[in-house]
C-alpha cells in the first residue's frame, strides 16, 4: 500500500520508516464498546519504536476505558516493559506464523517464533491472542502445545493474501490446526486455500500455465 495508493499521502511520506504522528493521537475518539486495532500497519512494540512513542499511544488509549484495544507484535518480549502503562482493557497479541525458526528467519528479521512463544507464555496478562497468519509450514503438535502454553482468549489462522509465495503447509494440516486450536480457544479463520505451489502444479498439469 505504501508503494501504491498511499505513496503520495503526506502521512506516509517516509514510506516504511517508523514515523510518529502526535496529531493523530489528539484526533482519536473512540466509543464505548468499540474494538480498536492499534497501529494495524506497523508494529508498535518493535525495537525500532522509541519508548516515548509507545508510552504516548498507551496513555491516549487509557483515556478510553470502555474501548477494547488490540495490539499485535512479533516482539512480545517488549510488552513487559509497559505493563504499568498498558490499558487494562487491552488484548495483547502475538504473530506466530510457524514454530520453525529457520522458516521465519527466511522471510523476516523479527525475533524467532521460539522467543515469541517464550515471551507470551511468561507474560502475565489476562487477555492474550495468537495470530497464525500468514501461515507457514509448521509442526502440528508443537504449535498446539505453544498455544496451550500461552492460554489465549482467541486465535486467528489464515494463509497469506498477498501472493508472497511463502513456504506454506498443505491445506489438510492448516485445517487440522484450526480443529485442534478450537479445543483450546475461540478460533477465527481467515483465508483457507490450497498452498500456492499446489495450485501451480495443478494448473500446469491442466495445461493452464502459471496462476
Amino acid at each position: 500500500m505504501l508503494e501504491g495508493k498511499l505513496k503520495d499521502s503526506p502521512k506516509y511520506r517516509n514510506g516504511f520508516k517508523p514515523t510518529f504522528h502526535p496529531e493523530e493521537l489528539l484526533k482519536a475518539r473512540f466509543r464505548p464498546g468499540d474494538t480498536v486495532f492499534v497501529v494495524d500497519m506497523g508494529d508498535l512494540f518493535s525495537d525500532a519504536m522509541p519508548r516515548e512513542w509507545v508510552e504516548a499511544v498507551l496513555r491516549r488509549a487509557r483515556e478510553f476505558p470502555s474501548t477494547r484495544f488490540m495490539f499485535l507484535t512479533k516482539n512480545p518480549a517488549r510488552y513487559s516493559e509497559f505493563l504499568d502503562v498498558l490499558p487494562r482493557n487491552s488484548v495483547l497479541g502475538v504473530t506466530i506464523e510457524t514454530n520453525r525458526d529457520d522458516l521465519a528467519r527466511s522471510v523476516s528479521r523479527a525475533p524467532p517464533p521460539s522467543r515469541r512463544h517464550e515471551a507470551m507464555s511468561e507474560l502475565r496478562w489476562p487477555y492474550k491472542y495468537i495470530s497464525v497468519e500468514p501461515l507457514m509450514d509448521f509442526d502440528l503438535e508443537v504449535m498446539v502445545s505453544w498455544a496451550a502454553d500461552i492460554r489465549p482468549v482467541s486465535a486467528h489462522v489464515g494463509y497469506d493474501n498477498w501472493n508472497s509465495r511463502l513456504p506454506e503447509p498443505p491445506l489438510w494440516k492448516a485445517r487440522e490446526l484450526v480443529r485442534r486450536l478450537s479445543a483450546i480457544t475461540y478460533v477465527s479463520v481467515g483465508s483457507m486455500r490450497e498452498p500456492w505451489y499446489e495450485t501451480l502444479l495443478r494448473r500446469r498439469a491442466e495445461g493452464l500455465g502459471s496462476p
